[in-house]
């Protein structure tokens, strides 16, 4: 994988031609794909990612934004795996340094002199690669901040040190763009300005400016000069795009995000088109009963081709899909082991809802009615239900009260998109006769394993037995798992002609929880039944011994398919003595390699 970030004013990267070798032999080399799940990797177009993120207001009186700093960072965290080239402009606060340890070496600052530079640069790389052969590159510009509207109506939006107007967006993004499509998403106060132009936003604005916004549009404004832009924009009837402190982000990059993770898929091939986005945003705001709290999204896809997809999910590198099935239903956040809360959704259960996830994170799956861990891992992962109940964490105040009661208020699905769809002229409904992207089922998942045991013979605690171990896993939901088992020991007496041997077949379950990247504990239940043979010079065997044995261990992941398992283990045998049941003991230690 190619990575670039410019940091600190240089360029981190190799040349385009060697770009493109590298990328042939590594196709090469690795069968032409490249893991995103089980996605294959298109070499014939590339991805370049600019994000603005600004806390920071130029105007007097007013006060700056909390989270634009994490919405960029986070918008980073999700877009990497899909960026051939990304920059990060922003100044990260003493909180957001803390949250995002190690990324304030990789940001330069929103100003005009970096943004420009940026933007020059980013736009070398683009042509280089078009001058190497690449047959589709993407431009994506994000901007988080505030913004604010001139004397003359015109919009701007803040950088640290002054102005970034609707005309620089234009002349500096828009027009100068070589990409073949040039994706812009804006979220600030007064965001319709910037894109719609004069007149947008003011006192004399309607109710919805989302309904007559286009219309206005479609009258002369610039963009519809830019057949292969689009954008996608919001603003509120009190002109604040709002800030929410419990999720630590902008509502509506918060929503975008959820929408860019798979979210907003509502055909489920994979390819998030600017109708399925404008659909997913304007359901999950619709609910919010005060207008002012209301974000109104602005959708423009790009007129040369209405189906352009604003993210093609198949392309994620270092991502893995996590599949909702339709029996989860109701409103979802996907929280990672990290804390951050990645995606937000109401699940109407008309389609599963199939998220494209980082694999190096866990994430836990939450609802009103439970929660699931989804371990850290490349494999494609299937929740089919929820577990236990969520313990609630009180709200904060009366504006958590509301987002938390209204935000993804009404349930996305088929159904809803339809009617969106309806009064939308100037987009194209996706295709809902394309096959969903396929998800490796986890409850059908197996995993087998071998190992060697050590302890203490079951009949006689004063020797030491020698086994072998052979397990079976089927994974049925995230971290529990069905085993079947079949143990062979053998343990040595002082006479040579007496040993004693054991066949035990049993059957269990797995209970495994991630506790780092590739580290996790494991407990486990087997019962069933056990053959104890003696054989001295009169041979004894009893084929009706109860056997159940508790395991607890460390598994380490080295690598994806390969596990390695320590752990110790108790064991009780229920046998007749002398025509007296009692129960032995023999605690047990044991090593095992696993393969999936």
């Amino acid at each position: 994988m190619t990575r670039r970030w410019i940091v600190s004013g240089r360029h981190w990267m190799v040349s385009d031609s060697l770009l493109v070798v590298l990328t042939l032999v590594l196709g090469f080399v690795c069968g032409g794909t490249v893991n995103a799940g089980s996605s294959k990797q298109d070499s014939s177009q590339k991805r370049a990612v600019v994000i603005v993120g600004n806390n920071h207001s130029i105007d007097p009186g007013v006060e700056d934004l909390h989270y634009a700093d994490d919405d960029a960072v986070l918008y980073a965290e999700m877009l990497a795996p899909f960026a051939d080239q990304l920059t990060l402009l922003t100044l990260l606060d003493d909180d957001t340094q803390r949250r995002f340890p190690g990324y304030a070496e990789r940001t330069r600052r929103p100003t005009r002199a970096e943004m420009n530079d940026v933007l020059t640069s980013t736009f070398k790389i683009i042509m280089a690669w078009q001058a190497a052969g690449i047959k589709k590159t993407e431009l994506m510009f994000v901007f988080v901040g505030h913004g604010s509207v001139d004397r003359e109506g015109q919009g701007f939006v803040h950088l640290e040190d002054g102005r970034f107007a609707r005309g620089d967006l234009f002349h500096e993004v828009i027009s100068s763009s070589p990409a073949t499509y040039t994706h812009v998403i804006v979220d600030a106060c007064n965001a319709y300005s910037l894109v719609a132009g004069r007149g947008a936003t003011g006192p004399d604005a309607p109710d919805d400016p989302g309904a007559v916004l286009l219309d206005q549009f479609l009258a002369g404004q610039e963009l519809e000069d830019f057949p292969d832009v689009g954008v996608l924009a919001a603003t509120s009837q009190d002109r604040v795009t709002h800030e929410w402190s419990k999720i630590q982000a902008g509502l509506f990059s918060f929503q975008m995000r959820s929408a860019l993770s798979g979210a907003a898929d509502i055909n489920g091939d994979g390819q998030l088109e600017y109708s399925e986005v404008a659909a997913f945003l304007t359901a999950a705001n619709a609910n919010l009963g005060q207008a002012s709290k209301r974000l109104s999204v602005f959708a423009w896809a790009p007129k040369r081709h209405r189906r352009a997809p604003l993210l093609d999910l198949r392309r994620g590198r270092g991502s893995r899909r996590v599949a909702i099935g339709p029996a989860v239903r109701g409103k979802l956040s996907v929280e990672s082991e990290n804390g951050d809360v990645w995606v937000g959704a109401h699940a109407s259960g008309e389609q599963t809802v199939t998220l494209v996830l980082p694999e190096h994170l866990g994430f836990y799956v939450r609802s009103s009615d439970g929660e699931t861990n989804v371990e850290a891992g490349a494999a494609d992962v299937s929740v089919l239900a929820l577990g236990s109940k969520v313990q609630r964490v009180a709200e904060r105040g009366a504006v958590d009260a509301q987002f938390e009661k209204s935000l993804f208020g009404i349930p996305f699905g088929r159904s809803y998109y339809l009617g969106f769809m309806a009064n939308r002229p100037n987009m194209l409904t996706v295709d809902f006769q394309t096959d969903p992207v396929a998800v490796s089922q986890e409850d059908s998942l197996l995993a087998v394993g071998v190992g060697y045991t050590l302890g203490m013979a079951p009949l006689l605690s004063d020797h030491i037995e020698h086994g072998l171990r052979a397990q079976a896993d089927v994974r049925w939901r995230s971290g529990v798992s069905w085993t079947g088992v079949v143990e062979l020991g053998r343990a040595w007496v002082e006479d040579p002609t007496a040993t004693l041997s054991r066949l035990s077949v049993m059957a269990g379950a797995n209970w495994r929880t991630q506790i780092s990247h590739n580290l996790a504990v494991i407990l486990g239940l087997d019962v069933g039944y056990a053959m104890l043979t003696v054989a001295a010079e009169e041979s004894s065997v009893d084929p009706l011994v109860l056997v159940g044995k508790f395991r607890t261990g460390m598994i380490w992941c080295p690598s994806r398919g390969f596990a390695l398992e320590v752990g110790a283990a108790g064991s009780g045998f229920l046998v007749t003595m002398n025509t007296k049941e009692s129960i032995r003991g023999a605690p047990v230690g044991y090593v095992m390699i696993f393969w999936d």
